[in-house]
């Protein structure tokens, strides 16, 4: 029975058969194995309530016990068999079970399974409001006992760590034993400001952390924008009748330096006159690419006066992109020879390339008049500061090359938040650490590791590989409730059943 009690709704077939003499009776069991507990009454909610606004004042329920020690049986005596149903009194009698465990939990600092022993009483009234809680992973109330006692485990309670992490879970704690009635919503967003709290605290515990954060981060955005830019110029050049050395160029060589004028290294979409030699807006960029795709067309006499005023100013914007994304001298020059082979054979009238339907320089401009504000629009989801400049170089990866582009969640990956604590092999032997920043997309995770200096990063598939194969081991093998629920089966299958 009480193992059915975490476990999905069963058939009516599958309820226990030999009931003991203290359970609920045989159609209590029937009935919860098909429908899970019925909700509480008004009178228990309220007189629950009661017993929190005790709690948040920092007394104990029973003057005999400390305000630190489980409260839930207490509770339940106060309560008494008048007021509540039989499996009421089960559900009080399972939560307190589970808190007199999460009490004695050894991988949980003590001042810290302290702090957490306060949401006792919010807990037993949000089952009681919840019917199936002990049932639902995803209950908010579960998902945050979850996440303090798995940030609490491998923290040392007297580092300014420790403690801020203690502050920060009594804080919460008292404020859903103050602000708790019977919207659960509490802990959700108690979850969240816990969430950001430690992301925070973690990114910034020390300068090589932070700087290390800052510099993937801008990669993976820069990557993010290459990515993006190349899709949008394909669409914009797949229509169009030109020649395959200038599309190569501008897939392979002109989008890095869209992408470089918008991560900093350019002046961004901000004045495009009085630029440097080197110096190119994102606008400069974008619009010398349907002067350049024109330029390569075959021409009429006309047009071809209207390309010897052009490339002058082509040429230059053509060098000074280049030079941005410092491109080899090899390939800069192997470039602007391609160039000057097709623009010699145009001015001659001698060009070889079938262009197809000929498009004016005005129909050019016009199809890549959308690409500024689709930059614009990949820049801002990026998350890119377009003051800060682009570090020369990215992090290394553990285990083999980054794979920026989002991936499925492995299985292995789901336990894996920032503040897991975890342990490396190193040589001869594990060495713990702490995942201290994971990226939006959960493709690239950080660790640091106790007496090192230097983060360690894995990509999301070394990452999947490594804990697979147990380099890499978490911890925490279990969620602080389910550990404790697995002690409540332990000590429940120990206990002989009455003679009838």
């Amino acid at each position: 029975f009480v193992s059915s009690i975490f476990s999905p709704v069963r058939p009516k077939s599958a309820a226990p058969n030999d009931i003991a003499v203290d359970t609920p009776s045989l159609d209590d069991q029937s009935a919860f194995a098909l429908e899970g507990f019925p909700a509480a009454s008004p009178l228990l909610l309220a007189k629950l309530h009661e017993y929190q606004e005790i709690a948040a004042r920092g007394q104990a329920i029973d003057g005999v016990m400390s305000s630190d020690q489980n409260q839930l049986f207490a509770v339940r005596e106060g309560l008494g068999a008048q007021k509540t149903t039989p499996l009421e009194r089960v559900t009080i009698d399972i939560v307190a079970s589970l808190f007199s465990f999460i009490l004695e939990d050894e991988q949980i600092p003590p001042i810290l399974r302290v702090h957490i022993g306060r949401l006792q009483i919010p807990f037993l009234k949000a089952a009681m409001l919840a019917p199936d809680l002990l049932r639902q992973e995803d209950h908010p109330a579960r998902q945050l006992l979850n996440r303090m006692g798995s940030l609490a485990i491998g923290v040392d309670a007297s580092e300014p760590i420790g403690r801020a992490l203690g502050d920060e879970i009594a804080r919460l704690s008292g404020r859903i034993l103050i602000e708790f009635n019977e919207d659960t919503e509490i802990f959700s967003t108690c979850l969240h400001e816990l969430d950001n709290f430690i992301a925070r605290q973690l990114r910034h515990a020390d300068t090589e952390t932070a700087s290390s954060i800052e510099e993937i981060e801008q990669d993976e955005a820069s990557a993010r924008l290459l990515d993006d830019s190349s899709d949008a110029l394909r669409l914009l050049l797949s229509p169009l009748p030109i020649d395959a050395r200038i599309v190569d160029f501008v897939m392979l060589t002109w989008v890095r330096v869209l992408t470089s004028t918008m991560d900093g290294n350019g002046n961004g979409t901000g004045s495009d006159a009085g630029s440097s030699p080197a110096t190119l807006s994102t606008r400069q960029a974008c619009a010398l690419l349907p002067n350049l795709l024109w330029s390569v067309q075959d021409k009429n006499a006309d047009e071809r006066s209207v390309l010897l005023r052009l490339l002058p100013g082509l040429i230059k914007d053509l060098k000074s992109g280049m030079e941005m994304i410092g491109l080899p001298a090899d390939q800069s020059t192997q470039a602007l020879d391609n160039l000057f082979d097709m623009h010699s054979r145009i001015l001659r009238g001698t060009m070889a390339v079938d262009n197809g339907d000929r498009m004016s320089l005005e129909q050019f401009q016009q199809h890549f008049s959308v690409l500024p504000s689709q930059l614009d629009g990949m820049q801002a989801d990026a998350g890119i500061d377009d003051t800060a400049a682009l570090p020369a170089r990215q992090p290394g990866i553990a285990g083999e090359e980054a794979d920026l582009r989002p991936e499925h969640e492995s299985d292995w990956l789901a336990a894996v938040k920032v503040g897991t604590s975890i342990e490396r092999w190193a040589e001869v032997d594990y060495k713990p650490g702490r995942l201290v920043w994971a990226s939006m997309n959960r493709t690239l995770f950080m660790f640091k590791m106790e007496m090192d200096s230097k983060p360690v990063v894995y990509s999301a598939a070394s990452l999947t590989k490594a804990l697979r194969e147990s380099s890499v081991r978490l911890i925490e093998y279990a969620s602080v409730f389910d550990r404790a629920v697995e002690s409540l089966l332990i000590e429940t299958e120990n206990i002989e059943p009455r003679p009838a």
